[in-house]
C-alpha cells in the first residue's frame, strides 16, 4: 500500500470515528440534534465509508490478480 493511500485511509477512518463521537457527545449533553448538520455529517460519513470499502475491494482485486499471475508462472515451469 502506498503512503498516500495509507494517509487517505487513516483520514477516512478518522472521519467516521469523529462523526460517531460528535453524535454521542450531543446525545450525552442533551443537545438538540440539528437536522442540517446531521444530514451533512451522514453524507460525509457515507463518502468516507465508500472510500474505505472501495479501497478494500481494490486491494482484494490486486491480491487476486497477483495470485493468478503467480499460478500461471508455476504452471509454465512444469
Amino acid at each position: 500500500m502506498s503512503r498516500t493511500r495509507t494517509i487517505r485511509t487513516v483520514v477516512a477512518g478518522g472521519v467516521i470515528v469523529a462523526f460517531q463521537a460528535i453524535w454521542a457527545a450531543m446525545l450525552w449533553a442533551d443537545r438538540e440534534l440539528d437536522t442540517l448538520i446531521l444530514l451533512l455529517g451522514v453524507a460525509i460519513l457515507l463518502g468516507a465509508g465508500y472510500y474505505l470499502w472501495d479501497d478494500a475491494m481494490g486491494e482484494g482485486v490486486d491480491a487476486a490478480q497477483e495470485l493468478q499471475s503467480a499460478g500461471g508462472e508455476d504452471e509454465g515451469e512444469n
